[in-house]
């Protein structure tokens, strides 16, 4: 992904350094102006969430602009505001899958960081699109820093994919390219006004085996898994 311009500029590299001292990335988007999506095992494992680090618009390694992380939501806090506004703890946080390496729940692998700079302000955000009724009837881009494309310095952009299967109305079977580096990748389609909206973010590949050695298939996690919660930060 080489261009600077539009809604382009809204994906980036993310970077988390891990307890133990190790360095991981990842992809993430702008969804606010001080929002940033992303997968819940691109933030876990890190002693604060100021060892989160997002440089927007990464191309041949070098990013327009940077900031790091003051705050991680996860699956955890919306269950802890559905128990405070008397709700329920949500089906897809008990489901009995299978974890990514993190030892995170595929069903609930997301995570909003809110960062310490307004970069929204300056280069815009992507939108949302919770809905799964048809999910297979349209086209969609998937942007992600894989490790196999151009060393992760660029990232890679599948355009005109499609999504397969819609597993239990919350996980997205895709036939988009990806490996490792892309988890937390934007899945999205442009809509009538040309403005980019999120369906789901990429979580699994065939490059990330399941703990009994299995290749995974190509799999995102709806938006429909964190939209009302992004909508509730959005409004802070």
């Amino acid at each position: 992904m080489q261009s600077r311009s539009g809604y382009w500029l809204t994906i980036g590299k993310l970077y988390k350094k891990m307890s133990d001292g190790r360095y991981y990335a990842c992809t993430a988007t702008l969804i606010g102006r001080r929002l940033i999506l992303t997968a819940a095992h691109c933030v876990s494992n890190v002693k604060s969430p100021s060892d989160i680090s997002f440089d927007l618009s990464t191309v041949n390694g070098k990013y327009l602009a940077t900031a790091n992380g003051v705050r991680t939501y996860t699956q955890a806090d919306l269950d802890e505001f559905d128990a405070l506004d008397g709700g329920q703890k949500p089906a897809n946080s008990r489901r009995p899958v299978w974890n990514t390496d993190e030892g995170v729940n595929m069903y609930t692998d997301w995570a909003i960081v809110e960062i310490d700079s307004p970069l929204g302000d300056d280069y815009g955000w992507m939108g949302i699109d919770p809905d799964t009724a048809g999910a297979k009837s349209r086209s969609y881009t998937l942007v992600g820093y894989s490790g196999d494309f151009m060393g992760a310095k660029t990232a890679g952009i599948h355009q005109g994919c499609r999504v397969g299967e819609v597993v239990e109305n919350l996980l997205y079977r895709h036939n988009c390219d990806s490996n490792g580096g892309s988890s937390g990748g934007p899945l999205f389609y442009l809509d009538g006004d040309n403005w980019p909206r999120i369906v789901g973010i990429n979580v699994a590949g065939p490059s990330l085996p399941t703990p009994d050695e299995r290749r995974t298939p190509n799999l995102a996690l709806s938006a429909g898994a964190f939209a009302d919660f992004v909508a509730l930060l959005q409004d802070e």
